[in-house]
């Protein structure tokens, strides 16, 4: 299984050179005898993988490896392993999988719901967490073989990390040990094939044994073997790490736009260049920003489309990711979503309503835009004038960049200043509530409401209780 697991890891970064690449991750230790444990098992896992290695592990002291993470809780910290494996953008390779089968001939359906069960030679079931209820459709009486599980995904602020490291904490509290990875090929009395479970790793290993275990059960005639194993996918054919200069250089488009695109698309980067629009700016020549903190341009709006996006959440959650990363700045975008796919899909005005007031419902709902909702409305900006002038006052200074926004560690002297001794912990807690855009950087309204509210003396402490735990790497 680890073998099989390395083989497909490796034909990952083949396969798809611009979705997949090494990340090293950090592996903190705060005493001295995990230092020969964790570097023992790691240089073992080095050892197994032989030339599937992707980069040899190193052990690093306790200064450096606060150098790459300054957050870490720096008390009895004795150094940090370092290994390495596979990352890649999930979303994109996704939909690169979907495109690859359709150049090379299969069908594709987006946006459909099973009712019903159709006879025919050979019906997979490769539906994931629908797994179950597609069975029930063939036999009602059968159980269960799928338990769900939530994963969670915290995006934390830039500071917390650098931007291409990992961080691993191998001491968690949840039962890890009841969850399996493996997955599972069931064939029904009826011919229903089903496969079940697996992980990303190693998708295409499943789908081959599905596919065998439907010629057998199915009594299929394949015309030739699998030719899935280093079959490069769309965008991957011509990439090189170097392939976003031409677009800078050739298009006029913006360097870190140039580089997403690059490492987004692979070589069809050129392809969405080509629809950006004219900036009006000497530089960049084109490519329309959606928001100014993130490099998504509207070219791609309109890209997406063409690869079978039909809603606005399929874009900013599917195809962008955008809601992932900072749902304020997905809504913010919204409106120019909606307006750009109601004219290339000619949609009425009541579908453009509809579509906008689905995708805000979304990020409310599903993205937890609503999320300390509650908190913040308990809270009135309940300053007078010459209060919100020395607040404003007091911002400005400390916004020495005119960037819009300040840091935490400057919050936390201007109010030791103002008498508010307050530690860095609390002022996390409170920041939590009233972060209304959720991108960990405190703007003018967050800061009159922390005002307002320590003003107020507003009660934080049920939310401390969750950013305090005595086993946080963080300080």
């Amino acid at each position: 299984m680890v073998e099989e697991a390395l083989h497909e890891r490796d034909n990952l970064l083949q396969i798809a050179p611009h979705l997949s690449f090494p990340l090293p991750i950090m592996l903190p230790v705060y005493k001295y005898w995990q230092i020969p444990y964790f570097w023992a098992g790691i240089k073992m896992y080095d050892f197994v993988s032989g030339d599937k290695c992707l980069k040899a592990s190193y052990y690093l002291n306790k200064e450096g490896a606060l150098e790459q993470f300054p957050m870490l809780k720096n008390d009895s910290l004795k150094g940090a392993i370092v290994y390495y494996d596979g990352t890649h953008n999930d979303a994109r390779m996704n939909l690169s999988i979907a495109l690859t089968a359709a150049r090379l001939g299969a069908t594709l359906g987006n946006h459909i719901k099973v009712t019903d069960l159709v006879k025919a030679k050979c019906v997979i079931n490769a539906t994931g967490p629908f797994t179950d209820s597609i069975r029930k459709m063939d036999n009602n009486a059968v159980i269960d073989i799928v338990k769900p599980s939530s994963g969670v995904h915290i995006v934390l602020p830039e500071y917390y990390s650098p931007k291409n490291m990992g961080l691993l904490d191998p001491q968690t509290s949840d039962d890890t040990q009841s969850l399996v990875r493996n997955h599972v090929i069931h064939v029904s009395e009826s011919g229903l094939i089903t496969i079940a479970g697996g992980k990303w790793t190693t998708y295409r290993s499943m789908a081959l044994e599905t596919l065998d275990k439907a010629v057998e059960a199915c009594h299929l005639s394949p015309k030739r073997d699998s030719q899935t194993d280093g079959l490069l996918l769309e965008g991957g054919h011509t990439w090189t790490p170097t392939s976003f200069i031409a677009l800078v250089q050739d298009l006029g488009v913006d360097t870190e736009v140039a580089k997403h695109l690059s490492n987004t698309y692979g070589d069809r980067a050129f392809s969405v260049g080509k629809m950006a629009q004219l900036t009006g700016h000497k530089w960049p020549i084109v490519g329309k920003k959606l928001h100014p903190e993130f490099p998504y341009i509207e070219a791609e709006v309109r890209y997406a489309i063409r690869e079978y996006a039909l809603t606005p959440i399929d874009v900013i959650a599917r195809r962008l990711r955008l809601s992932f990363l900072n749902v304020q700045a997905a809504e913010e975008v919204l409106p120019r979503v909606v307006e750009i796919m109601a004219e290339e899909l000619m949609w009425s005005e009541s579908e453009r309503i509809k579509q906008m007031e689905d995708s805000l419902n979304f990020l409310r709902v599903e993205m937890g835009k609503d999320v300390n909702k509650h908190a913040r409305q308990k809270i009135r900006i309940d300053l007078s004038e010459n209060d919100i002038n020395h607040a404003t006052k007091s911002f400005n200074l400390l916004d020495r960049g005119s960037k819009g926004y300040v840091s935490i560690n400057d919050i936390r002297a201007s109010l030791k200043k103002q008498g508010a001794n307050l530690t860095g912990e609390q002022v996390h807690s409170i920041l939590s509530e009233l972060d209304t855009n959720e991108n960990g950087k405190v703007e003018l309204d967050e800061y009159l409401l922390m005002i307002a509210a320590i003003k107020e003396g507003f009660d934080f402490t049920f939310k401390t209780c969750t950013c305090s735990s005595e086993r946080s790497l963080y300080k």
